[in-house]
């Protein structure tokens, strides 16, 4: 579900009927094979939890257009 970009940590938050924001995340240490979500995100908010390295490859792309 995370994207990370240079430096900072990202989820895709959504914010319509398939449309969603890109958001910024901050991430705890690594608990296994997981990283807990520390700030960013409040309770109730939908994020993509599979799928996110595409939307954001279809992001990339879309800014280069």
């Amino acid at each position: 579900a995370v994207v990370r970009e240079g430096n900072q940590d990202y989820v895709f938050v959504q914010v319509g009927p398939n449309e969603f924001r890109l958001q910024a995340v901050a991430l705890g240490e690594q608990e296994g094979t997981l990283r807990p979500v520390l700030s960013g995100v409040t309770t109730g908010e939908r994020i993509v939890a599979s799928g996110a390295f595409h939307l954001n490859n279809e992001r990339l792309r879309k800014e280069l257009e």
